[in-house]
């Protein structure tokens, strides 16, 4: 590692989600960044996994000897196949596992609406050239004890045969009103939401416009993803949300990443690369100290047998650099794979061949932190702790806090501004601008866009690409 350089700008520790948004950040606007992990795969905590990697990662995990905040309390069990019972409805062990490869598991789940500030982030930074989405078809609900396809545009509204006439106007005035609310217009009239207190209930909004007990249930618990603790503030955002983000994209609100969620970290841990940063996977960085230079405060830690100095350091809570004490927050998760999916709820005392069985069940629980210490540069001078994985459907409290952290850190720099594409790359010996990467990023450019034109042939897929693994 003699021509390894022993100075950055920023070394960010942790490739989870806000680290890597962090990272492409910096970079982007040409700051010199090392980014480690020292984990052998990308994503940290918001990672996705094969089923046998998912499960390898559990027992992993169960090790006590390891002093970073990991996964806690990881349990995975199969149902006992016997020689009367080898396997069900044609699944067993062997084959779940030799079919392994064809789905993946997140270890955070999360869901992208269309008009959501993960998908403009990614297109007005152009870092959706390095990912690919599908629509989700259908959202659904359980309501009277069968799945529901919940409706969002008037042609479904109008379409479905289980609510009438009525409720369908209800619906489609209330919906309207949410669009509309805090809008400006040089009319009188005002909308009758505006009167409404921010704080007050949003399920109380509900009733005092006469909604039935099937509306609340498809506006509250599967547009506005709430509960009956929702205020009106909260409701009234999500749904706005949830409503333009429906033919963005096609007739869905949703989007999700081809290969799961873990592909997201990646996307920005690509853009990273192409503008010069340095990654260095399963080499942890230790003996981490501030010290003065120059008048400054700076960062300096052991590399292997190499000493690194960077003018700032950022980790995420899977790292333990600073031997920090782990949180007591903790996201629970319990993936089941089932022999068959119902589409009504079994009543309790049902056949045993008419229920679902299942075949592989796992539970862990993810370190969570959100609004808490996710900046300590008051107490460890030029060091930043990312906020962790919690409780949201989309990514928005994330980028906001990404945002925020990057902007304390670097508050006269442009955050993720748009990438360039590879017409507009100056080389050889013209001068370089805030735009330009050098020669030796080129072809990834070059190839990344060729992909892209393949892509374009289809009109409604213009602002996606190819998935492109870093």
């Amino acid at each position: 590692m003699d021509d390894f350089p022993s100075e950055f700008d920023l070394v960010v520790v942790g490739t989870g989600f806000s680290e890597s948004i962090i990272a492409a950040a910096a970079s982007r606007v040409g700051k010199t960044v090392l980014h480690v992990d020292e984990n052998d795969y990308y994503g940290g905590f918001w990672a996705s996994f094969n089923f046998d990697t998912f499960v390898s990662h559990l027992e992993k995990s169960k090790d006590t000897q390891i002093k970073k905040c990991r996964l806690r309390n990881c349990e995975s069990r199969w149902l006992e196949f016997t020689e009367d019972c080898p396997d069900i409805n044609g699944w067993n062990k062997d084959k779940i596992l030799k079919e392994s490869r064809r789905f993946n598991i997140d270890l955070i789940p999360k869901m992208n609406f269309c008009n959501g500030k993960l998908v403009d982030l990614l297109i007005s930074s152009n870092i959706c050239r390095y990912t690919e989405f599908r629509a989700v078809d259908k959202v659904l609900t359980v309501l009277n004890g069968q799945m529901d396809i919940v409706p969002g545009s008037r042609a479904d509204i109008f379409t479905k045969k289980n609510v009438s006439i009525i409720e369908k106007r209800l619906l489609m005035k209330f919906m309207n009103q949410c669009v509309e609310y805090d809008k400006v217009n040089n009319s009188e009239e005002k909308n009758e939401f505006q009167e409404f207190p921010e704080n007050g209930k949003f399920i109380d909004l509900m009733e005092q416009q006469r909604l039935t007990e099937n509306l609340i249930h498809y506006i509250l618990h599967s547009m506005c993803m709430g509960n009956e603790t929702t205020t009106f503030k909260e409701g009234i955002q999500r749904i706005r949300t949830y409503l333009s983000s429906i033919g963005r994209y096609g007739n869905t609100p949703f989007l999700f990443p081809m290969y799961g969620c873990g592909e997201i970290p990646q996307c920005f841990c690509r853009l990273c690369a192409v503008f010069g940063g340095v990654y260095c996977l399963g080499r942890p960085i230790t003996d981490v100290k501030t010290v003065e230079s120059n008048d400054e405060q700076v960062v300096i830690m052991k590399f292997g047998d190499q000493n690194i100095t960077t003018k700032k350091l950022v980790h995420g809570l899977a790292s333990d650099v600073l031997e920090t004490q782990e949180t007591n927050e903790f996201i629970s998760r319990a993936p089941f794979v089932e022999t068959f999916f119902r589409e009504d709820y079994p009543s309790e005392n049902e056949d045993d061949d008419t229920k679902p069985t299942i075949i592989f069940s796992s539970y862990f629980e993810v370190p969570s932190s959100v609004k808490k210490s996710y900046t300590t540069e008051t107490q460890n001078g030029p060091i930043y702790k990312c906020c962790g994985a919690f409780m949201e459907l989309d990514y928005d409290e994330s980028i906001r806090q990404s945002k925020e952290l990057y902007e304390k850190m670097y508050p006269d720099d442009e955050f993720l501004p748009k990438a360039p594409e590879p017409e507009e790359i100056i080389m050889g010996d013209e001068d370089a601008t805030e735009g330009n990467v050098n020669l030796g990023v080129l072809a990834d450019l070059v190839d990344s866009e060729e992909k892209d034109d393949e892509k374009k042939e289809t009109p409604e897929k213009e602002e996606n690409s190819e998935v492109t693994t870093t």
